[in-house]
């Protein structure tokens, strides 16, 4: 047993010592990983597909001179930019 009647707990705040609960974090089972990973491996193969085609378009409309091509490509753009943020925060 170790002696603690020497130790200084002057210092101490006892008037705010009250019950903090820390939240714990949630655990799924792995049963439910396992059936959310192939709808997980299809999103994100559904983004690097989209971020490939974004720079693609982009390199295409930096490229090209032609009014209707470049509004095309930024059309393109931003739908695509969308439908990125969206599957992101999935």
């Amino acid at each position: 047993m170790v002696d603690t009647s020497h130790v200084d707990t002057s210092h101490v705040d006892t008037a705010n010592t009250t019950n903090i609960t820390v939240p714990l974090p949630i655990q799924q089972s792995d049963e439910l990983l396992r059936v959310n990973a192939p709808s997980q491996k299809k999103i994100f193969d559904q983004i690097k597909e989209a971020e490939k085609k974004l720079v693609e378009f982009t390199s295409l409309y930096e490229a090209t001179n032609d009014f209707q091509l470049r509004k095309d490509f930024y059309t393109r753009i931003e739908n695509l930019k969308n439908d990125l943020e969206k599957k992101k925060m999935i």
